[in-house]
């Protein structure tokens, strides 16, 4: 169970690094349908949103001038506006 819990982490990291390095430009706020197949019996589709923007350092490994993008209107139950740098 850890060792999935481990992986499963890693492939979601993994994924946020690939769209955080994709420049924003080439990004769009609608969403989007994707489905995955080859993973168990069944068959999902999950809609996939662009919550922030920001710079990856990957001699650091960390991320920077992150801000938030179109696809998230509150975090916290507080609003956000596109374009503001997310709190740390």
């Amino acid at each position: 169970m850890k060792k999935t819990r481990r992986i499963a982490a890693m492939v979601a990291a993994m994924a946020l690094a690939a769209t955080m390095m994709v420049p924003a430009a080439m990004m769009t706020a609608s969403a989007a349908d994707i489905t995955i197949t080859g993973v168990g019996s069944e068959e999902h589709t999950f809609e996939v949103y662009q919550i922030m923007t920001g710079t990856y350092d990957s001699t650091e490994g960390t991320f920077s001038q992150l801000k938030w993008a179109n696809g998230i209107a509150t975090y916290g139950g507080t609003s956000v506006t596109a374009g503001t740098d997310v709190p740390r």
